[in-house]
């Protein structure tokens, strides 16, 4: 039976204080970056918004209103109001 310590060497302890240790001056601070564009924030109100009142509102609004352009138009109205106090928080 072949040794496997051979053909693969285990790694030394000292390989890895090979490097030099950096202070915690030296070393950059962690911060955090943007990673959602402003299509992507977007997106997720949309979706909180639509998910969350998609099956319970639109039967309350439309049995206050006259008409389906109404109806319609309250629910963009709505949708908009939403999208700007949602791009408030995000700020």
């Amino acid at each position: 039976m072949p040794n496997l310590n051979e053909d693969y060497p285990v790694a030394d302890a000292t390989l890895a204080s090979t490097q030099p240790e950096v202070s915690a001056e030296e070393k950059p601070k962690a911060e955090p970056r943007p990673a959602l564009s402003m299509f992507d924030a977007i997106a997720v109100i949309v979706g909180v918004v639509v998910g969350a009142g998609i099956f319970r509102t639109p039967s309350l609004v439309a049995a206050n209103v006259e008409s389906g352009t109404m109806f319609l138009t309250t629910w963009v109205l709505g949708g908009l109001v939403s999208l700007i106090g949602h791009s408030a928080t995000l700020n």
